[in-house]
């Protein structure tokens, strides 16, 4: 899960974030829109690619760990929602209105942006709840990949808001 919700999500939304930078008025010359095209793309296809991988994930731990009666850990109850979230956001971004439409464009961004951000940050905490989980059950420390996941979330972080 790491994989999917810990990396190529955010990675995802770094490479739009990135997008900003370029000219908004319309004047991009011809390379500058072949790289936001491109962009654009790279993130689509990590999203998709991240949204596929947590469903397979979740399918596995499922059929791996058997079903719980009634999700009673936090865990498999935010890593559900999780999962539920994902999908919401990306058939949202099936149904992105046209550009025309400015006042709906805008609404749509601010929702899926939200949406968005709100699960990669869920994400995180899920990642770092289901280590805890896992050093519980098999009685093993996983210290050193909290504290690699850790630097990775600050150095995300100081890119995405750099």
């Amino acid at each position: 899960m790491w994989l999917s919700m810990g990396f190529l999500m955010p990675l995802g939304i770094i490479l739009v974030r990135f997008l900003r930078g370029l000219r908004k008025d319309g004047s991009a010359t011809a390379s500058e829109a072949s790289i936001t095209k491109r962009v654009a793309q790279a993130h689509i296809v990590l999203q998709i690619a991240a949204v596929v991988i947590a469903w397979v994930g979740g399918g596995i731990a499922l059929v791996h760990l058997g079903p719980r009666p009634g999700l009673l850990h936090t865990h498999d109850r935010l890593g559900l929602s999780l999962l539920s979230a994902s999908f919401i956001n990306a058939a949202m971004a099936l149904l992105r209105p046209k550009l025309e439409v400015k006042w709906k464009r805008g609404l749509w961004y601010f929702f899926h942006w939200m949406f968005g951000t709100c699960i990669v940050i869920l994400s995180m905490m899920e990642i770092l709840l289901g280590t805890h989980v896992y050093e519980i059950v098999t009685k093993k420390s996983l210290k050193p990949l909290n504290i690699a996941f850790a630097f990775q979330i600050a150095i995300m972080s100081f890119i995405c808001l750099a």
